[in-house]
């Protein structure tokens, strides 16, 4: 059995961020709430097997898309175009204060995978104290070339509006990856990626601003507050997974920057024979098994 409740969530401009609740399906108390925050070029339903999961162990599940992607989207926000840093953290903080309305004595965690884990750590900066627990998947470890970018993403500016695309920031930025082998060893699932067309195919130069501008910020340490240097911190990468999180060395980054800025209940799962979808890969349910237990400690 399965519920789900979809929702419309009011915000400052024309844009209403399209929400899907999952309430718990035996207790009226779940052991928690998951809130989700998907990752680039996506969109929530591509995390309804994992919510699902979730749901029949316990949680409650709330997913969303981010401004810019699945039905999150209109005059103000286009498809495929993401204007603002701070405005897709306000989305997740206007959430989860929606979600602690809804179930007041619930502790709220957030899972973000790849852009979404990006967006999640800049929640952590301000907010954390909002959470019980972080997971990420597919976490993007800093990139170095991202001052460089900025400064090119400016120049084109010049030439370029906001909703076109640029090939060359896409090249420098990351955002043209030949082919889709890097997303997961499951064909099948790269099938489903090329084929879907909710999936947005390319950033145009705003949304590569957005994206370049989030990777600065994990890096200055004025931005974080760290008010619960004691977070429990799930990072579960794929083990071959180089391409996104940088290999053991990326991996190392980002735990180093998140230890630097204040937390170090953090715990780093590699998942063999794994790409960066890990969720999609054929073992996935090893993955779901993972959250569950680091959920239940």
């Amino acid at each position: 059995m399965e519920k789900r409740i979809a929702h419309t969530l009011a915000t400052h401009n024309a844009t209403r961020l399209a929400v899907l609740e999952l309430p718990p399906l035996y207790y009226t108390q779940p052991r928690a709430v998951v809130q989700i925050i998907h990752g680039a070029m996506e969109y929530k339903e591509r995390y309804l097997p994992l919510a699902t999961y979730l749901q029949e162990s316990g949680y409650a599940v709330v997913l969303s898309d981010n401004r810019g992607h699945g039905h999150s989207v209109s005059a103000d926000d286009p498809f495929g175009l993401m204007k603002s840093v701070d405005q897709l953290v306000a989305d997740q903080v206007q959430i989860t204060n929606w979600i602690k309305e809804h179930y007041p004595q619930s502790e709220v965690v957030i899972y973000g995978h790849s852009m979404g884990s990006l967006i999640a750590r800049l929640y952590l900066q301000r907010h954390d104290h909002l959470l019980s627990k972080l997971i990420m998947t597919g976490t993007p470890n800093y990139n170095v070339l991202a001052p460089f970018g900025m400064r090119l993403i400016k120049l084109v500016q010049r030439v370029k509006k906001d909703d076109e695309v640029s090939n060359l920031v896409a090249r420098v930025c990351g955002n043209q990856i030949n082919g889709y082998s890097w997303l997961s060893y499951n064909q099948d699932n790269i099938a489903c990626v090329r084929q879907d067309p909710m999936m947005i195919k390319r950033y145009p130069l705003g949304s590569m601003k957005t994206l370049v501008e989030a990777d600065l910020r994990l890096k200055d340490p004025a931005q974080w507050q760290c008010r619960q240097p004691h977070l429990p911190i799930l990072n579960l990468v794929g083990a071959n997974d180089h391409q996104i999180t940088g290999g053991k060395k990326g991996i190392a980054d980002t735990v180093a920057r998140l230890k630097q800025s204040g937390y170090h209940n953090i715990q780093t799962i590699l998942m063999p024979h794994m790409k960066h979808e890990v969720l999609f890969e054929k073992d996935h349910r090893k993955v779901y098994q993972a959250m569950n237990k680091f959920l239940a400690e």
